[in-house]
């Protein structure tokens, strides 16, 4: 299945409809720090987690490839770690462009992605046929 489009941001505007909130850009998920202090990356990805979820986002979508590690990679253990449970999709945003772009869902890799973006991609498509 390919979600196509002939503008690009239909794509990533449908997928990003919610965007959050200034105060969290920049901030560091913990990557940088995980292999020397677990528990305070672990601590930092959780708090944007808390954040995300509260806003009520989709999904989260990334550049950046320590963020990638930390909250699609390693999503589940900081749920184990912290008895919460977030279920939330990350991906790429190669992956966002691709689909905007013509590319299927299996050239994108996102089979591939832990937690899976169905509703994100339900929405998308849908955006794409109007």
């Amino acid at each position: 299945m390919a979600v196509t489009t002939s503008s690009p941001r239909t794509c990533t505007t449908a997928s990003t409809t919610r965007r959050t909130p200034k105060a969290w850009i920049g901030q560091c998920c913990g990557g940088g720090i995980l292999g020397f202090d677990e528990e305070t990356a672990l601590l930092l990805t959780k708090q944007k987690l808390d954040h995300v979820t509260a806003v009520q986002a989709d999904a989260m979508v990334l550049i950046c490839p320590f963020c990638s590690i930390m909250y699609e990679a390693n999503q589940r253990r900081v749920e184990k770690f912290y008895e919460t449970e977030y279920k939330l999709p990350v991906l790429y945003y190669p992956q966002i462009l691709g689909l905007a772009m013509g590319f299927s869902l299996e050239e994108m890799g996102i089979k591939l992605n832990r937690v899976k973006p169905r509703k994100l991609i339900k929405f998308a498509s849908r955006q794409v046929g109007k």
